[in-house]
């Protein structure tokens, strides 16, 4: 539930705004005087200032985030006074409860694009590539299955795998395939910060002065949505903590005298460790790791899902010449086996560099193994799976007929259709790979 925030000491004006505050679905903060309104701090995300206007700029650094509603009397000094204040409406009284409900509306709005420009700010700073969710592989295809099974609950999920296996990519499915898909998906990085500045993106930071902002944390930013907590086991054991109490109580403490904060939140997270084993070392809180993995899902690796190797090619290749503003260029053949063949322990995030790196350093239309990383030009350094290109094309090609006849119930008239080409064509595949 949305918190706002009643400052006035006046019983008979706060009981008609508190009515309307709560009719439009807000919790009601009550403050008599200015320094006990100002201590609320994060995660009010309305303001009703009946007090007299404090200093300039005071309101806006201790309710940050807060759309801020004058009330005062009728004339030119009460807007000069919101103005100077950093008031974003003025109510006047006595007010009209329709023009207070449009008010609140519009206030309720605009705090919504607020909350959605900060976390879109959050996202692209956050941002370093585009991998796409791609599934011709078995093992693949049976782990985004059991996502969609598991993304209507609200249980939390761990997703264990290696680095660069596209782990925040799979819980943004996860987290687009839920009942909360409309509501906020917000990330934090645990092993990129150290503990002061992690402690503070998760819970936030209360003004130390008047002239100091406070800051409202991710739990409170991912409020009715999903939190993504991303190399989970590189929380700091106080953290750990203090995160696996607030996910227990499902409350964020607040300064006195505050109540706690109302949270509902889905927990995600990933990690590339055994983090059963590392709870059995004393290196993670056994308490969080049962808030966090009430469900755990396998990522494979991509050495695992060589069949996904050439759709991920195609795609990177086009978005690595989309950003050198250049001609679309073909992955040549004995490129392709390089790349099938290499062991690729970066993963995902190892293959899109190569593959940039490699457009980069193309001269024509073609891409070919001279043009790749050495470490995976050189079939010396390949200890990979050791399949050829045309084993590999043979092998996706057979598979994908094979899924799109199980979906058609062995139509192939519709087996075609799903594939994109003609019914000839897929008779003449049906005989070449001795499909039955």
């Amino acid at each position: 539930m949305a918190r706002a925030l009643l400052a006035s000491a006046d019983a008979t004006l706060s009981d008609p705004l508190a009515a309307a505050l709560r009719e439009q679905g807000y919790e009601v903060l009550f403050a008599g005087d200015a320094a006990s309104a100002l201590r609320s701090g994060p995660g009010v995300e309305l303001a009703l200032w009946a007090l007299p206007a404090p200093a300039e700029g005071a309101l806006r650094a201790q309710l940050p985030g807060a759309q801020i509603v004058l009330v005062a009397a009728r004339g030119d000094s009460a807007a000069r006074a919101a103005l100077e204040a950093g008031a974003d409406e003025l109510l006047t009284v006595p007010f009209d409860p329709v023009e207070l409900a449009l008010l609140l509306r519009r206030t309720r709005e605009r705090s919504r694009e607020r909350r959605a420009r900060r976390l879109l700010g959050r996202e692209l700073r956050r941002t370093v590539g585009d991998r796409p969710i791609v599934a011709a592989s078995p093992a693949m295809i049976e782990l985004l299955e059991t996502l969609e099974r598991v993304a209507p609950f609200s249980g939390a999920v761990l997703l264990r795998g290696e680095r660069g296996t596209g782990k925040e990519g799979l819980a943004r499915a996860l987290h687009a395939f839920s009942p909360r898909r409309r509501e906020p998906f917000v990330a934090v990085a645990c092993a990129e910060s150290p503990a002061r500045a992690l402690e503070t993106d998760l819970f936030g930071r209360p003004g130390l002065a008047p002239s100091e902002p406070s800051r409202p944390g991710v739990l409170l930013d991912a409020d009715g949505g999903t939190l993504f907590l991303d190399d989970v086991h590189a929380l700091p054991l106080a953290l750990q903590e203090r995160l696996a109490r607030v996910l227990r109580s499902e409350e964020l403490e607040r300064p006195e005298p505050q109540k706690p904060e109302r949270l509902d939140l889905r927990v995600l997270a990933a990690t590339s460790i055994d983090l059963g084993e590392a709870v059995a070392c004393g290196q993670f809180r056994r308490d969080l790791y049962e808030r966090i993995a009430a469900i755990t899902l396998d990522v494979p690796s991509l050495r695992a899902r060589s069949l996904d190797i050439p759709l991920l090619l195609d795609h990177f290749a086009a978005e690595a010449c989309r950003r050198l503003n250049r001609p679309r260029v073909a992955i040549a053949d004995d490129a392709l086996e390089r790349i099938v063949a290499y062991a690729w322990p970066g993963n995902l995030r190892e293959l899109e560099q190569a593959v940039s790196h490699a457009v980069a350093r193309a001269e024509g239309d073609r891409v070919c193994a001279l043009h790749l990383p050495a470490e995976v030009a050189s079939p010396a350094q390949s200890d990979g799976p050791g399949l050829g290109l045309r084993s590999a094309r043979k092998q996706l090609e057979v598979e994908m007929i094979r899924r799109a006849l199980r979906t058609t119930g062995g139509n192939r008239t519709h087996a075609a259709r799903l594939l994109q080409i003609s019914h000839r064509a897929l008779l003449y595949k049906l005989k070449e790979h001795r499909i039955d």
